[in-house]
């Protein structure tokens, strides 16, 4: 038997409302994946926020407060310092309480041998002050060193860490500098699109035309993106250094060149390595080459207080306190002191400590051919800034030059299109000859601001650099 076939019923209310609200899910736009949340870390993403331009010297104090690595180099030092007060207070007397008390039956003569099974008890207050010491002297010596070593790394590390910051902010500063760029040749090409539309619609240009122009606007808009997208890298780093959203500050107008690399001395990089007479080593005072030296020195010191140690000794020694026993009579209680002086002296037949004391010898020796090696190496890099400083003026000039004669091009190029002489091509290629020569310009301030900041750091100032480096171009 073949039943009918059934027509097709409504859907309830509950199960309408149901399938709507799927659908409606379904067609939702995924939430974005976790990678892709803005990250709450960055001060620039939070709502409301301003962006505040910041100098180098600004940035340097807002960042060293949130950098832990300062912290450390000071645990460090006070962890020195304190080693170093450990060696000074040895000279000082030692005082010791020993006590001690026990049960049972002694078998050494005397009257309590036969006393049987008792208590005894004893309380010393013992002194020693060791008046000579073969190893003291070395010790104190190493851990002066060794201090004066951690003053040199921190101050290392505080050189390096502001010449890091440094590169940051001028890489930003030139992410800045590009990206205007970019954009005034990005509005300089959207505003030739409506005029080369209606010339096109009027029929005065081909269609052609109009097509090269939107080539053209479409290069320069992917320029003008890798441009903003290098830029908020820029400022998302420095943020991240500073703790709120900050960016490098821009020149002000009609600012000054920029400022000569520091002075050499008299004779160029030959007087540097080799100094003359009382002449200062411009390299002396570099907290690398210290830490270096210093770690030289507390590695002797150490060798000869390893070497030292226990070989020979003179101290003044006491001690005083009571004595409680049975054999003592009528009183349980009897009272001792006594004074004396102690004194050691061991003979190194086999030359074990001298052995220990020349390995030493040679770690520190090798430290310093490091340092000497370190310094010949900051001389050579010194001497070949100095060289590139020397002749990158005249490409700043050249190209500075050319920037200026861009923008008059662009003008005269305009002016010839608006008479009607040339064609807009020519401005396009004023427009782009203009932009490279700007982006020319920009890549050899960076160039120029990295190697002053290098020198700077070579020399150890690099906070004298920071204030003559915020008013240059």
């Amino acid at each position: 038997m073949r039943y009918p076939p059934r027509s097709p019923r409504p859907l309830p209310p509950l199960a309408l409302l149901a399938w709507l609200l799927l659908s409606g899910a379904l067609l939702l736009p995924a939430p974005p994946l976790a990678g892709a949340l803005p990250d709450p870390g960055d001060p620039c993403l939070a709502p409301g926020t301003d962006l505040e331009p910041l100098s180098l010297a600004d940035l340097w104090a807002l960042a060293r407060e949130r950098d832990a690595g300062f912290q450390a180099a000071a645990e460090r030092l006070e962890a020195s310092e304190a080693v170093a007060r450990a060696a000074s207070r040895s000279r000082f007397p030692v005082l010791e309480v020993d006590g001690l008390w026990n049960y049972g039956r002694r078998t050494s003569p005397g009257e309590e041998r036969v006393l049987g099974v008792g208590p005894r008890s004893d309380l010393r207050l013992l002194s020693t002050w060791s008046l000579l010491d073969g190893g003291r002297n070395a010790r104190a010596r190493g851990a002066g060193a060794s201090r004066a070593a951690t003053q040199a790394g921190a101050g290392a590390f505080a050189l390096a860490w502001e010449a890091e910051v440094a590169r940051s902010w001028s890489a930003a500063r030139r992410a800045e500098a590009e990206a205007q760029a970019l954009e005034e040749h990005h509005q300089a090409l959207e505003a030739l699109l409506p005029v080369v539309e209606r010339r096109v619609a009027a029929g005065v240009e081909a269609s052609w035309e109009l097509r090269l122009l939107e080539e053209t606007r479409a290069r320069g808009a992917a320029r003008r993106a890798q441009a903003l997208e290098a830029r908020d890298a820029a400022r998302a780093e420095l943020s991240a250094l500073a703790g709120r959203c900050v960016t490098a500050t821009t020149p002000p107008p009609g600012a000054g060149a920029f400022p000569a690399p520091g002075p050499t001395p008299p004779g160029g990089a030959e007087a540097m390595s080799s100094p003359a007479g009382n002449a200062p080593d411009p390299l002396s005072e570099h907290p690398a080459l210290l830490q270096m030296e210093r770690l030289a020195e507390a590695r002797s010191a150490q060798a000869w207080a390893q070497a030292n140690q226990g070989r020979w000794n003179l101290s003044l020694v006491g001690g005083a306190g009571p004595t409680r026993s049975r054999a003592f009579d009528p009183d349980p209680v009897e009272y001792e002191y006594l004074a004396g002086v102690a004194g050691q002296f061991r003979l190194d037949l086999a030359g074990v400590a001298r052995q220990e004391r020349q390995a030493g010898e040679a770690e520190a020796r090798a430290l310093r051919a490091e340092a000497d090696r370190l310094r010949e190496a900051h001389l050579r890099e010194a001497a070949t800034l100095d060289a590139e400083l020397a002749r990158m003026g005249e490409r700043g000039s050249a190209l500075e030059r050319e920037t200026v004669g861009t923008e008059a091009t662009l003008e005269a190029a305009r002016m010839r299109w608006a008479a009607g002489v040339d064609g807009w091509q020519q401005v396009i290629q004023a427009l782009e000859r203009r932009l490279a020569a700007t982006l020319a310009h920009t890549s050899w301030e960076e160039a120029f601001r990295l190697a002053l900041i290098r020198r700077a750091e070579l020399d150890d100032r690099l906070p004298a650099l920071a204030t003559q480096l915020e008013a240059v171009r």
